[in-house]
């Protein structure tokens, strides 16, 4: 059974829940009603489950070179540098 996100503050744990029912959606979508439900009874074994997952993995790289998790992959071409004050 799927207890869900445990944060700190509620609306965390409703978005946070949220957000991975979404993830599992594009990365374990189903076809029609029926695959929906026969998923619902029968959900993906963790083997399934990181084979579904895998090709989203490096979506979500928080370290490293390059654009990041939730960054950007485009570059802007008429931005310019700026920097924080207390840097």
């Amino acid at each position: 059974m799927c207890r869900g996100a445990r944060l700190p503050r509620p609306d965390w744990n409703a978005a946070v829940t949220e957000w991975l029912i979404g993830i599992l959606a594009a990365a374990w979508p189903a076809a029609d009603a029926v695959r929906w439900r026969r998923g619902w009874r029968e959900p993906p074994s963790p083997d399934g489950l990181a084979q579904a997952l895998a090709p989203l993995v490096p979506h979500f790289n928080g370290d490293g070179d390059g654009p990041l998790a939730f960054q950007d992959h485009d570059p802007l071409p008429d931005a310019e540098e700026k920097r924080s004050p207390s840097c």
